[in-house]
């Protein structure tokens, strides 16, 4: 059962309200909208994105679109005065984003990812320091104990 015409009206006036890009992000390839999607959840590497709903559904043999960033989104509709003036964003190809303001401007944007090392916080850098220093004693262990003990065996099956 389909809801009310005014519900559904309400419905789409609170998602606009909480995420402005809601309708605005069309796939250049099919014409699909974009959705908004929580990547990697509960992990470390979590962060929101906008993708293609062809490409989240179906997959990247049906389209090879990418999936947006929202922070990247929100710094390139920032640089254009917000979404207030922003009739719809194109996704023709990779990386590229075409903006058709509601003036009649079309406005062609780039973006890049940000390079891991930019994307890596001090506790991930400290973490990852200690693994290395870890590996790099039990390496070191299993070094000295083939050195010392002549045991060919037990130097070969030690886990590094």
């Amino acid at each position: 059962m389909r809801p009310p015409p005014m519900l559904s009206v309400l419905v789409r006036a609170v998602m606009v309200a909480l995420y402005p890009f809601t309708g605005l992000i069309r796939c250049g390839k099919w014409g699909a909208p974009y959705r908004r999607k929580h990547a990697a959840a509960g992990t470390k590497y979590e962060k929101i994105v906008w993708i293609c709903t062809t490409f989240n559904s179906l997959g990247k043999v049906e389209c090879d679109s990418q999936q947006i960033p929202e922070d990247i989104l929100d710094g390139l509709a920032a640089g254009l005065g917000g979404t207030d003036g922003i009739a719809e964003i194109l996704v023709p190809e990779a990386k590229r984003l075409v903006f058709h303001m509601k003036n009649g401007q079309t406005i062609l944007r780039e973006w890049q990812n940000l390079s891991r090392r930019q994307s890596w916080t001090p506790e991930m850098r400290e973490a990852t320091r200690q693994k290395s220093l870890e590996r790099s004693a039990r390496k070191r262990n299993a070094t000295e104990r083939y050195d010392h003990s002549g045991d060919h065996y037990a130097a070969e099956t030690e886990h590094i």
